[in-house]
């Protein structure tokens, strides 16, 4: 965060890329991102949902918004504090303005010997669960889910099919194969064509693939049981040595 003109401040919402527009702040961000969490439509159905600014007007504050921006900013006027918790702001465009109000509650734990998790819940629905391989950094908050996550690193046989997941982003092919691979149980592997066809989606093993790629729900999608139709397939930037690692843990060796 940095001051530009008097009351005005820079924010960094989920990798939004602000500018200063004199009195509003505006805000550049895709909208699917933003309606993730606050979990309503931003625009009327009738607009297109691109990349236009959605403007936070600092003398009317309103929308309750979640800290949003992972960097923990804080504007002195006291429209994101660091408490990962809701503060106050007004977002309107094109005259359509509504008041929602949200909370968003990040927990970070570490697992020794394999890296750091991020959970992220926006009114308690779990919004995503992303873990960085080869991380350091100390945990904080409490989420009942890290005992299981940890229990799951260890090789236990965790299942989480009973976790709740946000899907409001997915299409309903995306949806189809997300379900799909949360079916796939421990110890059993699938091709992406073969995933496909679980999901009723037999033509669509590049969506599955794609699907695969920008996981949003480490371990819970199961992504690292999806291997290519030629061998053992990639793993993002965790790597392929990792992928073995945590098939491994559920006796699969490739």
């Amino acid at each position: 965060m940095r001051g530009v003109r008097g009351r005005d401040r820079l924010l960094d919402v989920l990798g939004a890329a602000p500018g200063d527009v004199g009195e509003d702040v505006a805000l550049p961000v895709r909208l699917d991102r933003l309606e993730r969490l606050v979990r309503v439509d931003v625009l009327p159905s009738d607009d297109h949902r691109d990349g236009d600014p959605l403007a936070l007007h600092l003398p009317k504050a309103g929308l309750q918004l979640g800290a949003l921006g992972r960097a923990g900013c804080v504007g002195e006027n006291g429209l994101v504090v660091v408490q990962r918790r809701f503060e106050e702001a007004m977002c309107s465009h094109g005259g359509d303005s509504r008041v929602v109000a949200v909370t968003v509650v990040e927990t970070r734990y570490a697992v020794p010997g394999w890296g750091v998790g991020e959970i992220w819940r926006a009114n308690g629905v779990l919004v995503e669960h992303g873990f960085r391989f080869g991380h350091e950094a100390t945990g904080s908050g409490f989420d009942p889910l890290v005992e299981r996550f940890q229990a799951f690193l260890r090789g236990h046989p965790v299942d989480f099919g009973d976790v709740e997941i946000d899907l409001d982003w997915a299409t309903p092919l995306q949806s189809d194969i997300v379900e799909a691979l949360r079916r796939v149980p421990r110890g059993e592997i699938v091709s992406y064509g073969e995933l496909a066809a679980l999901a009723g989606r037999p033509r669509a093993p590049r969506a599955a693939g794609a699907v695969c790629a920008t996981n949003r729900f480490s371990f819970i999608v199961p992504c690292h049981r999806v291997v290519g139709a030629n061998g053992i397939g990639g793993y993002g930037d965790a790597g392929v040595e990792v992928k073995r690692r945590l098939l491994a843990l559920e006796g699969v060796v490739l």
